[in-house]
């Protein structure tokens, strides 16, 4: 009998994408299908986002009342930026969390599941070449990363000291995974990352070393993609 869980997603599309590839993984190698009823799931997780303060406010208390109503051996598990940048703070203030997951070691999903109060927070992790199992939201859009991390140093934002350096993903993995994409219905392809101009300028290990124009016109010749957005 296949395990249930419930995943509640702030913020971006980037933290939509993650969840996704959290489900797929978590479907793949744990036998978790996705419940709509925190009530009924097995595990319960929370994709956070800290750009703004409210969502932060926000996360102890969705844990409060996912925690009073919850199976007693349901796991709550707390993911995404917030989790990055308050670390085992989150644990000391909700000790009924069984684990804290940054945005940039989300293919460790499966792991930290079985370490009780485990913290992976690494924003040095290098996920840029990890090929996740297959899991999309929508059957028409697909949502690819092209980049993780981000080299700004902006002051009214915290992603950096979250998501760490920026790393390129490379070509040929966004490549097979739009082909995929398509192949399963999705027309419109929407490419993810920081700041999508910087793709191609650092990669992890050695690859094809191509710019985004050259990356759009890759996927501009998949023939079943109608329509490609950035952001």
């Amino acid at each position: 009998m296949s395990k249930k869980v419930f995943i509640e997603t702030l913020g971006c599309a980037m933290n939509e994408r993650d969840t996704e590839h959290m489900i797929a993984e978590l479907r793949d190698k744990e036998d978790y299908e996705v419940t709509f009823d925190s009530t009924e799931a097995d595990l319960i997780l929370i994709n956070t986002c800290s750009v703004r303060e409210r969502p932060v406010h926000k996360l102890f208390s969705e844990l409060g009342a996912f925690n009073k109503y919850k199976k007693p051996s349901t796991k709550i598990g707390v993911t995404g930026c917030t989790a990055s940048h308050l670390g085992a703070e989150i644990i000391k203030r909700a000790p009924y969390v069984d684990f804290v997951l940054g945005a940039r070691n989300v293919s460790k999903i499966t792991e930290v599941l079985h370490r009780p109060k485990a913290v992976e927070i690494d924003i040095d992790y290098d996920e840029s070449q990890f090929a996740f199992s297959e899991f999309r939201g929508s059957s028409h859009k697909a949502y690819v990363n092209i980049s993780i991390g981000c080299d700004k140093a902006c002051t009214f934002c915290i992603v950096p000291k979250t998501r760490g350096d920026e790393i390129s993903i490379p070509a040929d993995l966004i490549i097979n995974e739009c082909i995929k994409a398509s192949d399963k219905g999705a027309q419109e392809i929407f490419l993810l990352g920081q700041n999508v101009n910087n793709y191609g300028r650092r990669f992890s290990g050695d690859h094809e070393k191509i710019t985004f124009a050259e990356l759009l016109n890759k996927i501009s010749k998949i023939d079943k993609v109608k329509r490609i957005r950035f952001t």
